[in-house]
Order: C-alpha cells, then structure tokens, then sequence
C-alpha cells in the first residue's frame, strides 16, 4: 500500500472523515500501511461498534450498521449491489438477501469489502499505461479441464435457471426432495464463486485445482470457522456467488458490479460469469471419514450455536471442543467434528428465504449443503472434484434489464462520481488547512 491515497476523484472515502485524515497522516510518516486496509480501519475503530461480532438480522439491519463504520459513499454502492441482485432474481422483499446476509458477521463483511477496496487502490495507484488483467497468467497445470458456458436469459434468475437446455441434465440428475444425504448416492455436489480476477495469477490454479480451506475466507451458519461448502443444488450456489460479489467486490471498481457480466479468459477461451465447479461426492465416504447430519428440527439451533461460538474455534482443538459441547445441539453421538457435515436450509429459509430460487420446476430439489472443515474432510472433496467445470452468465429479459441500466448504473454512477469529487475536494482542503496550520506553529 506504499504510496496509497484515498482522495482520488474517481474512488470512495470509504469511511469516517476523521479515520482518512489518521491514515493520511500515518501514511504521510511511514509512507505505508503495515496491516492491510481492512485490519488498520478495524483496529482503529474507537470505540469499536458492539455490533461488529454478530450476524446481521436482515437487509435493512444489515445496511443501516454499516453506516455506522463506513462512509455514506461505500454503503450507497453496497446498497446499489443489493438493488441490482434483487433485480436479478425478481425479489423486491430482500427474502433471499435476508438470508444470505446471516452467512458472515458484520466485521467479516466489512473485512471483505475493504480488501476488494485495497486491490481497487492498488489498480488506481499504478500507471494508467498498466492493462488491467482479466483472467489467468500463461502458467496452466490442469489437464482435461472443460469448461462450459452456460448463458442463462430470462426475466428472472428462476425463470432462466428453468428454460436453459445447456444444463437440462443438471436439473434431471439432482436429488429429490425428501434424500438423505447420509444414505449410499452418487448424486454431484457443486460449489460456486465469482473468480479472482483482480489478481490474475490466482485465476488459473483456482479453476482448476477449486477453493481450499486456506484460500477461503467462508465461515457459515453451518460451522464457526473457515470451511468449503457444497450443494446438491447448482442454482444456490450460482445465487450465492452472486450475492456475495454484488454486496462486496469492489475490486474492479468501477466497472460492473455485476458479476454475470464480467469476462475472463482461460487457455485462450473466454467466457463470462461466475465458477461453478462440480464434485463426485459419493456416500458413504471412504474408510477413517466421519459424516454427520444436522436434522432438520435442531437446524436452526444449530445455525444460532455456530454464531455463538466463533471466536472459540480458531484451530482444529477449537472446533472439537465446540462440537463437543453442543451435543445437544447436534444430536449426534461422534466425539469429533465430522470430516463431512450435512445441514438442510431451515424450515423458514425453504418455505420463505429461498423462494426466489424456489417455485414450480424447483420444489423437489434438496436444500442440503456440505460443511468440510477438516484437513482430512477438504483432502477427500478435492479427491472428488470432475474436469468439468461451469461458467455461468445470467442476462435479464430486455424491460428488466434496461431498468437496471438506467436505474442501477447511469443514475447512482454519476451520483457517486459528484459525490466523490466533491467530497475529496473538501478533504484535500481540510487537509491542506491543518498542514498550514501545522507549519505557522
């Protein structure tokens, strides 16, 4: 971050005025950030917001806290990328963004929007003759990887989902309603992520070997620390990666916030959207794996234990301990936490959250997700991984997507473009004033 300024016309204060003079200032003497942008803003929170540690109740929670921590600027893009989403799969409730937002906690939240923010930065401090990358670096070390492009058109994501005839077969192959996951299937999972394509050098290896544990910054209702989640359903992970970019990918700001619409290059093909790799997850699993099944009555206590018990499971011992402990919780008789852990969505998730995704064509499909949290857990799912992978767009149907441009790019960009260079103008003058205040002492 050596160099770093936040005043540029074209980017966002991103937080407090008084927080950006600190680093200015801090900047101005070491002439850079030790920590990364999102531990220096975090660590110089005072006092730090009690909120920063629990899980967001819903959109409009979710929204509001952030203007707590962060400046009027970021949240109205944060906002926008929620409209946008809600456009996509036609939910003008937020029933979906309700419930994806109970994934992380605030601070993890904000967390990932100021290291996206930090990469943007790094973009804006580099020469403007520097190309920005988009996709892979030459290295490729995959073989046999086949990547399909999968272009879903319609007036909702739902809808497109339903009609698209690439992944006909995906739809016929997923599990029915009422499947126990615990009982012997050689039915695929999926697991679904917009790319690092602001970092072109992880591009490559995260296609083709998929996410790992290390390289994921995913806790979950599910488990209390970093872990790799799957689903039998292909459309939640699709819905999911595209939440999550929507509410806090900065990094190509400011380009498009949709990630359906970005463009990546592998092996010389280029294709657009999010990832989707695919899995072979057979049951039961190998000798010396341990499986569990969250039942369906104990789900949402559990959902509610695991956001109580974060901060204690920050090694495996932790997550033992925790699991352990919450044998109520669970209803399981192993000792350990299981490689292989197995949650279906809570009855109010299925009945309401997921109705955007959820409607005649999908009703019968199982809303099951796998936790692997252990060495041995992410060693066996990437044992599983196929050579197929999917990339997957989504474009709406041409009256909604001309609402979104005119409503989601034109309107709120020249907005944030004023916004922006008038609050920068005021900050350099407010900063020029106190060195010259500085000077005459």
């Amino acid at each position: 971050m050596s160099g770093l300024r936040f005043t540029r016309s074209n980017f966002p204060v991103f937080a407090s005025e008084k927080l950006q003079l600190q680093m200015e200032d801090d900047l101005q003497r070491s002439r850079k950030l030790n920590p990364t942008l999102s531990r220096y803003v975090i660590a110089h929170l005072r006092p730090r917001p009690k909120f920063l540690d629990d899980i967001p109740t819903n959109i409009e929670e979710f929204v509001r806290f952030l203007r707590k921590v962060l400046s009027d600027h970021l949240v109205d893009l944060v906002r926008n990328g929620l409209k946008q989403f809600d456009r996509l799969i036609d939910d003008e409730k937020d029933l979906l963004g309700n419930q994806f937002i109970k994934e992380y906690t605030y601070v993890e939240w904000i967390t990932l929007m100021l290291d996206s923010l930090d990469v943007a930065f790094a973009y804006a401090s580099a020469p403007e003759s520097k190309p920005r990358l988009l996709g892979g670096s030459n290295v490729v070390t995959g073989t046999g990887i086949e990547i399909i492009q999968v272009e879903l058109t319609g007036p909702n994501l739902k809808a497109a989902w339903l009609e698209n005839e690439t992944i006909a077969g995906i739809r016929s192959s997923q599990p029915p309603r009422d499947f126990n996951p615990l009982t012997p299937n050689a039915f695929p999972v999926y697991h679904g992520s917009a790319l690092p394509l602001s970092s072109p050098a992880l591009v490559n290896p995260f296609i083709e070997t998929g996410p790992t544990i290390g390289f994921c910054n995913d806790k979950n209702q599910i488990v209390p620390r970093k872990a790799i989640y799957t689903s039998y359903w292909m459309l939640r992970c699709i819905a999911w990666a595209a939440f999550k970019s929507h509410v806090c990918d900065f990094s190509m700001f400011p380009s498009t916030l949709n990630t359906f619409d970005v463009g990546w290059h592998y092996r010389g093909t280029r294709y657009k959207g999010v990832m989707i790799w695919e899995y072979n997850l057979s049951c039961p699993p190998p000798a010396g794996l341990t499986q569990e099944a969250i039942p369906q009555e104990l789900v949402q206590g559990w959902h509610d234990y695991c956001g109580q018990s974060r901060s204690l499971c920050q090694s495996s011992e932790g997550l033992n301990d925790v699991w352990a402990a919450g044998q109520q919780r669970h209803g399981s008789s192993l000792e350990t936490w299981p490689d292989l852990l197995h949650a279906p969505e809570s009855r109010t998730t299925r009945n309401a959250s997921l109705r955007p995704i959820i409607g005649p064509g999908c009703l019968e499909i199982p809303a099951t997700r796998t936790a692997f949290a252990t060495a041995a857990g992410e060693a066996h799912l990437r044992s599983t991984i196929t050579n197929r992978r999917y990339a997957v767009s989504f474009t709406l149907a041409e009256a909604k997507k001309e609402e979104a441009i005119v409503e989601g790019k034109q309107s709120l960009r020249k907005k944030i473009s004023e916004d922006f260079k008038d609050k920068a103008s005021r900050l350099h003058k407010r900063m020029s004033n106190l060195s010259l205040r500085s000077s005459k002492k």
